[in-house]
């Protein structure tokens, strides 16, 4: 299955993430893909306070996101 879509996404060395709204759009998901030779676990490690504060800034509206 997949999907394209206008969504917020970000993507750095670590992963590529989208934001999937929910409900009725005033909550979203947040989906992490590992890049590279990463993996969920390195994300687990790699998430801290400022981290997620950082992550959450670096989202931004893109066109054509296939999911």
């Amino acid at each position: 299955m997949n999907k394209e879509d206008k969504l917020n996404y970000t993507k750095n060395s670590l992963f590529s993430a989208v934001q999937l709204p929910y409900g009725s759009g005033q909550y979203n998901m947040q989906v992490f893909l590992p890049e590279n030779n990463n993996n969920s676990q390195d994300i687990i490690d790699a998430l801290t306070v400022n981290n997620w504060k950082n992550w959450q800034d670096e989202f931004n509206t893109e066109e054509n996101v296939v999911i």
